[in-house]
Formats: structure tokens, sequence, C-alpha cells
């Protein structure tokens, strides 16, 4: 899982000094929105391997646990166009039938809508059959599930650090228990409270919108892999205050890259860019965000 040391400890130590900062009045934390996946975690090859069983409820000839190497090659090729999990399933199905990138890319929307209605079923269908692949997996091998990601290097020690200084919150199109999950056995102690994810039914921009909303007058810095959420912040004046980070070691393409890199309110960051989260207050030369 790409932690070091006593998970346990660390989560205590941490949570120790929030509560002695709040009991001390200090004065309001920068507010730090994060993505999960593609920003703290690389999930791309346990999310390759849910779709897969979860397809083989739609094609019988999908059997086994596993995905043929092939297969899970060509998904993690594509991987930096998937905008919501349950698409997964479809991509595997496109990579499967030797699709190329420019369908990923280009016409997404209309692979699911044309699969959702040849299999007969809804968007809410399709990650309800995704979401109880991974039920499954859990309940049948938990260590294995976990042990399929892995938080990029530093990552989990860093945030579990910064918490002190900062006030997180976690936004995501992964459905919250699973994030909580591997927050938990990553020993970073980001509560249930702090993590957004598909159960709410919203955009990153509006759970965005609705924290600035919450921490009027506080910094507000949302870090994230793919360019197309953060357009949507872009496009919507009411957070024309928050302060956009690309995350560059995630699963965005050269073109993403190109982007963020002349978008005069968005920062490129690299991976050591953000470790140095929680070195300082923000804008002070500490490092933060």
């Amino acid at each position: 899982m790409g932690t070091a040391g006593d998970p346990t400890r660390r989560r205590d130590r941490t949570q120790r000094r929030i509560e002695s900062q709040r009991k001390g009045g200090m004065q309001a934390r920068p507010v730090v929105a994060l993505d999960f996946d593609g920003v703290l975690c690389d999930s791309a090859r346990e999310t390759a391997v849910s779709a897969w069983r979860a397809g083989g409820a739609y094609w019988p000839e999908w059997r086994g646990p596993e995905p043929p190497p092939a297969l899970l090659q060509r998904f993690l090729e594509v991987r930096p166009y998937l905008e919501t999990g349950y698409q997964a399933v479809i991509m595997m199905r496109m990579a499967a039938d030797g699709l190329p990138d420019s369908d990923f890319s280009e016409r997404l929307d209309e692979h699911c809508n044309r699969w959702l209605e040849k299999l007969g079923t809804t968007r809410e269908g399709l990650v309800d059959t995704f979401a109880r692949a991974r039920d499954r997996w859990i309940a049948e091998d938990e260590a294995d599930w976990l042990g399929r990601h892995r938080f990029y290097p530093g990552v989990a020690e860093r945030l579990t650090a910064a918490l002190a200084d900062h006030d997180v919150h976690i936004l995501t199109t992964k459905q919250e228990r699973f994030c909580n999950a591997l927050l938990a056995a990553a020993g970073i102690p980001v509560g249930p409270d702090r993590v957004q994810g598909l159960d709410r039914g919203c955009t990153k921009a509006a759970m965005l919108a609705a924290l600035s909303a919450r921490h009027r007058g506080c910094p507000v810095h949302f870090v994230e892999d793919r360019a197309e959420a953060l357009r949507a912040v872009l496009a919507l004046p009411e957070l024309a205050a928050v302060r956009l980070y690309y995350a560059v070691w995630g699963y965005g393409t050269p073109g993403d890259l190109a982007w963020a890199s002349r978008e005069s309110r968005v920062r490129v960051w690299t991976l050591d860019t953000f470790l140095q989260l929680g070195g300082g207050e923000p804008g002070n030369g500490g490092g933060g965000p």
C-alpha cells in the first residue's frame, strides 16, 4: 500500500496534533481538496480486474478472476480517458474489441450509451454491478484487493503530516466506502466525513462549490489529475478564488499537460512538489499549496 512505519501510531499522533490545535483556538487552516485516484492512489490495475469481473455478468466468455495480460495492459494504456469508475466495464469491452485510442478519447460517452442500451441496463445498474464485483472481491480476499492499489511514493506519510496544518477533503468519483477502506488501510486519518464520492450524485465542481461556501474567507486549493475536472471549476464564477493544481503524476494525457501549462489559473505540480504539502503555511515558501 505504499506506507511506512506503523499506520495506527502515525494516525494517532496526527489526531492528537489536530485536537491540540483546535483546543488552542488557532486560526482557520487552509482548505485542501484532493482527488483520490491519480493524485493519492494508483488504482488502475484494481479497476481493470474489477471491470473484468463485473463484465462477466454480461459477457459469459469473460471467465476467471483476471483479464488476459494483453487486455490488462491495453486497459492501463487507455485508463487516462476514464471519467467515472463504472465506465471501466465498457472500456474493458472496448479494449477487448480492439478499438483505437480515438474511440476512448473522443467517443467514450457514445460507446457507453450504446452498450447500456444493448445490455438493457442503466448507468445506475452498471454502477451497482461494478460495485458488487468489488464487494465480492473484498469479502473473499480483502488483502488481495487492497494489495492491487498503490499509494504514490511518500503520499501517505506527507498527507498524514499535512492534516495538522490543512483542512483536507477528498473529492472523488469513487464510491466512498472503497476510498475510506483504502485510507484506513494506509493509516491516513482522513475521516469519512471528509470524503465525498460518487454516492453524493454530484460533480466535483459542485462538491467544491459547497466546500468553498462552508469555508468562506479561507484559501481553498484543489489538486486534480483530470483536465476536464479543472475546466469545470474554471467555468464557475463562484469558484474564481479557488487555487487549482494539475497533478502530472496521475492519469493525464500529454494534451492535458499542454492545456494545464497554458492555463493561467492552473499550477502544474510534480509529485515532488506535492510532497512538500504541509511543510509550511501556503504562500510562505514552506511548500504548501
